[in-house]
């Protein structure tokens, strides 16, 4: 009956001021998401430079080759999984980042926590992706030629853990309340979820794919599903959700507007990868 009644607010019918908090949050989820993407795809390159392999990296991804046109399997290991691994460790660093910040006032937190939310989606959802495909880790699992059975029981325990994770993060996401408001009571949970997280994440999903054209399918789509899979970490902060807590902030006055600076850096980052990344940026 309490799931039943939560499911009620997930309504589009909401103020004016909802919609700006999901404008402002969605500018920060386009600017983590190219921060977490694009310096992966660096790292992943440079991981290829040291083992000599010549790559180019591309506003929509990156290819890379080895200069001897050979693939060994540990060439597959080191530079997908340990790749991938980058992202962990760039979630690990972003979480203790916004941990610091939280209480502050300013909008960087909110930078913080998506660089956070989008690097370990964009780590264990690679895992769960790749599980089913030869995609990043797919390819380091077809090297060890670990079994299908084996290889969907990894997918299911990581979607698990994607969704805990997102349930632990509640008070993380709840505390941004006071971007905006003196006290955010428990009723007020669900409201400032969809404003933060769900809708932000399903425009910034959209953006990012136009963004992309004309090479939304350089990858089979497959990483687009990486990317749709922040919805279980977003499942996992809903869940959390239903337990009540209300939170008190130190802001003076309730105050929700616009963020213009983060827009204009948004335009910038968006404009500048768009026209240096377009032919490719060469790592050899």
């Amino acid at each position: 009956m309490k799931i039943k009644v939560k499911l009620s607010d997930f309504t589009l019918k909401e103020n004016t001021d909802f919609w700006i908090i999901v404008f402002n949050s969605f500018i920060y989820y386009m600017l983590a998401i190219f921060t977490v993407i694009i310096s992966s795809n660096l790292f992943a390159l440079l991981l290829g430079q040291y083992n000599q392999f010549s790559g180019k990296l591309f506003y929509y991804g990156y290819i890379i080759q080895p200069q001897d046109g050979h693939w060994s399997h540990d060439d597959i290991a080191l530079i997908f999984m340990f790749a991938t691994m980058y992202t962990l460790f760039f979630a690990i660093l972003f979480e203790r980042l916004y941990k610091w910040r939280r209480a502050y006032a300013g909008n960087i937190k909110l930078f913080f926590l998506w660089c956070y939310i989008l690097a370990i989606t964009w780590f264990l959802g690679n895992i769960i992706v790749g599980a089913y495909s030869d995609f990043s880790v797919g390819s380091v699992m077809n090297t060890l030629k670990i079994p299908m059975s084996i290889r969907i029981m990894i997918s299911i325990i990581f979607i698990f853990i994607l969704f805990f994770l997102g349930r632990i993060s509640r008070k993380h996401v709840l505390i941004t309340g006071n971007m905006y408001f003196r006290h955010l009571h428990s009723e007020k949970n669900f409201y400032i979820v969809k404003a933060q997280l769900l809708f932000p994440a399903i425009l910034g999903i959209i953006a990012y794919f136009i963004f992309r054209t004309p090479h939304q399918a350089a990858y089979q789509f497959r990483d687009t599903l990486v990317h749709i899979t922040v919805f279980v970490f977003i499942l996992g902060v809903f869940w959390g959700t239903l337990q009540p807590a209300s939170l008190g902030f130190k802001k003076r006055r309730d105050w929700v507007d616009f963020d213009y600076w983060a827009l204009g850096v948004f335009l910038l980052m968006a404009v500048a990868i768009r026209l240096y990344l377009n032919e490719g940026y060469n790592i050899q």
